[in-house]
């Protein structure tokens, strides 16, 4: 089982799962977190598989909880406050925030931004889903706010991106170039032109980075992988489309106090 942590999380339980060391075959081999696709349009997987996978990454982590807790991932800015363990998909909401122990936060993606947080005295911990609509929606941002309601400034917050789909792997088309520049010219330098006309290539990790940097926290790290490139390392929506095919497993990012 790869997982990937960050130093500036030193001393607190986490890490950003791939797709190996799991249970599940086929399209979905090994990892995979999640039994649907689709909002769960399309049953993918196992659910037995899916839970013996989950509970190995709390293993991992030494965390002894019931399972992961994660949401309904709808691509929104919803964030969900919790105190108490929670099904799976026990809401529509993609970002999860507590702080109470031994309550294991997670999300699910295959290719969007993944970020998770805590305060410097770890009595916080936050998870957020941010794929590009979130991203829009600032959700990354908002999960600050909900920090900032807990009582904690920014500049004791530190936040970890996780590994997502890279600039040189998301081809976007004019109409969604379009659409950011609408919500503000500084956009502009995240795209550079795509080698088809009417395209662009887009930089959606660092969009996140530099929106969390810019608000002034403590730290903010970032795990600098492509999960489209890395086909031994993780599952992608985006490379699995390419290749003919909407089924992708969904890998886990896990945070817990």
């Amino acid at each position: 089982m790869i997982y990937f942590q960050s130093s500036t999380l030193k001393g607190i339980r986490h890490g950003f799962f791939g797709s190996t060391g799991g249970v599940s075959e086929g399209l979905v081999a090994s990892l995979n977190c999640y039994p649907y696709i689709r909002e769960r349009s399309q049953q993918i997987d196992d659910l037995e598989n899916v839970k013996q996978n989950r509970s190995l990454v709390l293993k991992v982590l030494g965390v002894s909880a019931p399972d992961v807790i994660s949401s309904n991932q709808v691509h929104g800015d919803t964030i969900v406050k919790i105190n108490q363990h929670m099904p799976a998909d026990f809401a529509d909401a993609d970002g999860i925030i507590t702080d109470v122990p031994n309550l294991p936060i997670g999300i699910l993606t295959a290719d969007c931004v993944p970020v998770i947080y805590t305060d410097v005295q770890h009595k916080i911990i936050g998870a957020a889903h941010a794929g590009w609509k979130g991203a829009f929606l600032d959700i990354h941002l908002k999960m600050i706010e909900q920090f900032n309601a807990m009582g904690v400034e920014n500049k004791y917050i530190k936040a970890v991106i996780g590994p997502s789909i890279q600039q040189g792997s998301y081809e976007v088309d004019s109409a969604f170039y379009d659409r950011f520049l609408a919500k503000g010219e500084r956009y502009k330098k995240y795209f550079y032109p795509s080698v088809k006309e009417g395209f662009y290539q887009f930089d959606l990790p660092r969009v996140v980075y530099e929106d969390l940097m810019g608000a002034n926290l403590f730290s903010v790290d970032w795990v600098r992988l492509d999960t489209v490139i890395h086909t031994d390392l993780f599952f992608s929506h985006r490379r699995a489309t390419l290749s003919g095919t909407s089924i992708a497993g969904r890998q886990l990012s896990v945070i817990s106090l």
